[in-house]
């Protein structure tokens, strides 16, 4: 049995970045916010989240809640407190913000009820008793060590109706006094943690969560409990691909095979490489159970997605549609993209490529996307220059070209990371830099609803720019922006948000939408930490965008433009970014133009009238 400070020790650092997102002075940290991590911790322990799924390790259920909090509060900057007036904001945002902190903290922390059965000793001689969460905490209980064993028979998500039940226990009533004093903010996380998934904050939550899975799924630890008896779905499906690739049952590289390798990649035919191998593992396997049906194939597409064994699309999917074509051949086909590194222990195992290429047909996707007010920020970076720097609305449209497939970066999609103020610098100097007081953060409209974008839409690329000279970064970062933009994550037209519509195309706001991307995705879009200075990241991110035809130029070989918010008519703070012309090869239909930004005019000070 642990007390709160050795159970969160391992996870210092992520505690340390949750109070930072808290915003708040320490007094008021450690009256209301820490108690809550504190307690939660000491009533979870090291009990896992799951039995063989995601965290399912000693300590995966308290590790999955800092995760969680720690992601949901990064998306909560960009989030204003919902059905609040503009002159509310700043008096609800600190209980909103423990709202986010409570919800993604106790959104699974009903699991002990529902999923595990824990058993527990009152001392070396004592007999076993099972815990019940609701008469308290183990340590309360006087438990001296206790044991984990799964249920066999669970329904799902039925943990994520009863959290309401345990709150109470978490939280000091002093607490509870002053949150009660938001009686909306309050509902909401209350039906929340009784399984109401509506609103910005349970949107939050589930970000949160979603981003906590896939990193723990892609690069957590496989370590599980001994009294676990599921065998990972991942596990039983890559060995058996392995096993059937070792044993030449998969025919490959012909008209009519399974799979063609080709680059560092091996593309499956989706729905033959899902029935063969669930045939094989119905043979081979002691204990087949547990495997979807012919009719599930999509489960297993996801399962292999959400581990990382295979590449997504651009849009996010795991299935391709790809041109095969070979000698004498070629199919239009839905696949599956596995790298060799995933299939094989080492490249001299690697089956030989084919004779002849894959070509990806998936277009761009643009979805529904989040709702909208003002901006306030401005950054701080020049972009390099490029060839394809000018090639705006004017450029003569050619058919959609097909875009190079990347990889699903392993961040959470739509992270936010404020930038810090430089240095002020004379106008006529100023390499896109603004001054820090320019950088005002006040001048908050009523949200309004956004429009629906549903229509999927493929990149139109001008004779200046083919798609083979769009370096494979500025793809990777369009494809992050609209995905972060059609699920929500990343914020438009709106206070904080990275992304504003202005009529010259979509400005996006300079630093913070890149080093967003940097954090979530990594300097190079691949998911890895480049040691390097986070400005060289910025002006290669920026300069990839200019070489791909996607930047406006500024004039000078600059692709930094300055626009200003409105507040009454008159001019206010200074933003400043890159503008991508003709967004409507990224999102169609375009929203309407942020009515409260314009073109910033040198010499017009603050308040002048626009």
């Amino acid at each position: 049995m642990q007390d709160a400070a050795s159970l969160l020790q391992p996870h210092a650092e992520r505690v340390d970045a949750i109070k930072l997102e808290l915003r708040v002075s320490a007094e008021v940290c450690e009256r209301h916010y820490l108690p809550l991590i504190e307690r939660y911790a000491e009533f979870v322990q090291r009990l896992p989240a799951s039995e063989s799924h995601h965290h399912a390790e000693p300590g995966g259920l308290l590790l999955h809640a800092i995760e969680t909090a720690a992601y949901a509060l990064r998306a909560r900057r960009s989030s204003l407190v919902q059905g609040a007036m503009a002159e509310d904001q700043a008096r609800l945002q600190h209980v909103f913000t423990w709202c986010v902190l409570a919800g993604a903290l106790l959104h699974d922390v009903a699991k002990p009820l529902t999923d595990l059965r824990v058993m527990w000793w009152p001392g070396t001689d004592a007999e076993a008793a099972p815990w019940s969460p609701l008469a308290g905490s183990l340590p309360a209980l006087g438990a001296f060590e206790y044991r984990v064993e799964f249920c066999a028979s669970r329904q799902y998500a039925e943990h994520r109706t009863l959290a309401l039940a345990l709150l109470q226990r978490f939280v000091p009533d002093s607490t509870l006094a002053w949150v009660a004093g938001a009686p909306a903010q309050l509902q909401d996380l209350s039906a929340l943690l009784q399984g109401d998934g509506r609103g910005v904050l349970a949107d939050l939550i589930q970000a949160g969560d979603r981003a906590s899975v896939r990193e723990n799924l892609q690069s957590g630890s496989r370590v599980r409990f001994a009294s676990a008896r599921n065998v990972p779905l991942i596990e039983r499906l890559m060995a058996g691909l392995r096993r059937m690739l070792a044993e030449g049952l998969l025919p490959l590289n012909r008209s009519g095979a399974c799979a063609w390798v080709h680059g560092e990649d091996m593309w499956f035919v989706a729905g033959r490489v899902a029935d063969e191998l669930r045939a094989y593992l119905a043979r081979t396997e002691t204990a087949p159970a547990g495997m979807p049906g012919p009719d599930k194939n999509d489960r297993l597409f996801d399962c292999w997605q959400d581990y990382g064994a295979c590449i997504a699309t651009p849009e996010g999917r795991a299935v391709w549609r790809v041109r095969i074509t070979g000698p004498d051949y070629a199919h239009e086909l839905t696949c599956l993209r596995f790298p060799l590194a995933k299939l094989f222990e080492t490249p001299a195992q690697y089956p030989a490529a084919m004779l002849g290429g894959v070509v990806p047909l998936n277009g761009v996707v643009a979805g529904q996307l989040a709702a909208a007010v003002a901006p306030l920020e401005c950054g701080d970076t020049q972009a390099a220059s490029a060839s394809c720097a000018d090639h705006t609305a004017g450029t003569t449209q050619v058919e959609p070209a097909s875009v190079t497939p990347i990889r699903e970066c392993a961040g959470t999609a739509g992270a936010r990371v404020e930038s810090t103020p430089q240095a002020s610098v004379p106008p006529d100097e100023d390499d896109g830099l603004l001054n820090a007081e320019d950088c005002a953060t006040a001048h908050l409209t009523p949200a309004r609803t956004a429009p629906s974008l549903t229509q999927a839409v493929a990149p139109l690329l001008g004779d200046a720019c083919v798609a083979d000279n769009i370096p494979l970064l500025a793809q990777r970062f369009m494809g992050w922006l609209q995905q972060g933009l059609a699920g929500g994550t990343i914020a438009y037209n709106q206070a904080q948000g990275l992304v504003h519509f202005v009529s010259e195309g979509m400005f996006l706001v300079s630093p913070r939408a890149f080093v967003a991307f940097i954090a979530d995705c990594g300097a190079l879009g691949d998911a890895k930490t480049a040691d390097e200075p986070e400005r060289k990241s910025i002006n290669r991110l920026q300069g990839a965008l200019s070489k791909a035809g996607w930047a406006l130029s500024a004039g000078r070989g600059n692709s930094i433009h300055k626009m200003q918010t409105l507040r009454r008519g008159q001019r206010g703070a200074v933003l400043c970014g890159v503008i991508v012309p003709q967004p409507e090869r990224f999102v169609n239909p375009v929203p309407p133009a942020n009515a409260l930004l314009v073109p910033y005019v040198e010499g017009a000070p603050a308040g002048a009238s626009a």
